[in-house]
């Protein structure tokens, strides 16, 4: 309200000056008559540029849309790119014990037998398993995930052998040196863990079968399965196999009706996931689930099974000395022993014996005789 101002010094000077000020107002600009303040300044610059502000303004809108959708697509890409990273570096983690074990065979297993080394040519593999044992632990005292490989490998090893008391104290091995195990730092690491701890478990319960403990297996065959179907998931061969080997476990303690389940939920895991991987497999277990059930008096599904097997021998075309064959043709022929078939059962079961015995020679005919 300049131009009302009681005191002329502070009214306008000119009509010139009056004038502008109202031509300025109308068009959104700073007048003189009020102080240039910066927020004063600023809502005149708006409202005179509204369109353009508004425009402007719309972009910045966008521009910070923009930048949190690239962040969040950034904060996701760095993500999987840590996966990835996660599975390179476990990619090369692997690599690298791949290659320790290599060498490991190679220079303290195998090279025992050179004539440097060995005075004996004729050195059994045994006494080679026995001495390169001994370095295991010590050689890879500073790499506990190669440590808990090599050992659940000797353990394995020393279990088909049948030196169950040195698989025992191999697998005991490759425990401590999983607990050693840093703390995992993602889920790839993690899994990993949990899948060598359910082959360490898996391990201690074949000991276990292998010395026809089955009591102390099956607990351990539970928990195998149920590591194993948490980290590796039902579609894996290893619950597959576990399931089967639960089977057994029941099985030796004369618990059929729980066996006959363990090996139907493993027959058909086998055949939805595993059949072409594991034809052979399927054959034994199916062979199997028919002597059971003849062993129950379950006549009718005992000979859908021995049908089934019969069929899966002609459809997989075995070498006729295969393990596999040779088991299935003794569970057959045990099969028709408890039905009291001695004209059907002689043949097969003489016919196993005399591979088992040609293949593994006689001191292995016990073998023939058993039913997995």
């Amino acid at each position: 309200m300049k131009a009302l101002e009681k005191d002329p010094a502070q009214r306008y000077d000119s009509v010139g000056k009056f004038r502008e000020d109202i031509l300025a107002f109308l068009e959104n600009r700073p007048v003189s008559a009020t102080p240039p303040s910066a927020p004063y300044l600023v809502r005149k610059y708006v409202r005179r540029h509204r369109l353009g502000i508004g425009f402007a303004a719309s972009m910045i809108a966008l521009l910070l849309a923009g930048m949190g959708v690239s962040t969040w697509q950034a904060i996701r890409a760095t993500r999987a790119e840590r996966a990835e990273e996660g599975k390179s570096l476990l990619a090369l983690q692997r690599q690298q014990a791949s290659d320790a074990m290599l060498d490991f065979i190679s220079l303290d297993l195998l090279g025992q037998a050179r004539p440097s080394e060995q005075a004996d040519r004729d050195i059994k593999l045994t006494t080679v398993l026995e001495g390169a044992s001994e370095k295991v632990n010590e050689k890879f005292a500073e790499q506990p995930r190669i440590r808990c490989f090599m050992n659940l490998r000797l353990a394995s090893i020393f279990h088909n052998l049948g030196r169950f008391d040195q698989a025992d104290q191999h697998a005991e091995q490759a425990k401590l040196a999983l607990d050693e195990l840093a703390e995992p730092q993602d889920q790839i690491e993690a899994e990993e863990q949990a899948t060598l701890a359910a082959d360490i478990t898996a391990q201690f319960a074949a000991h276990h079968m292998g010395r026809s403990d089955f009591r102390a297996a099956l607990p351990l065959w539970k928990e195998a399965l149920a590591q194993n179907l948490k980290c590796r998931g039902l579609e894996s061969q290893a619950v597959a196999e576990n399931q089967e080997k639960l089977g057994f476990a029941y099985h030796g303690l004369g618990q059929m009706d729980e066996a006959i389940t363990a090996f139907t939920k493993a027959s058909a895991l086998y055949k939805e996931h595993h059949l072409e991987n594991l034809p052979a497999r399927l054959i034994t277990l199916t062979t199997t689930l028919a002597q059971t059930h003849e062993g129950l008096g379950h006549v009718a599904e005992a000979d859908a099974y021995l049908k089934e097997a019969q069929a899966q021998l002609r459809d997989l075309h075995l070498p006729e000395k295969h393990p596999v064959r040779i088991s299935a043709l003794n569970n057959m022929g045990l099969v028709y022993m408890r039905r009291n078939e001695p004209e059907r059962a002689v043949g097969l079961l003489e016919r196993s014996r005399a591979l088992v015995e040609e293949v593994l020679g006689k001191q292995h005919l016990r073998m023939a005789n058993s039913a997995h």
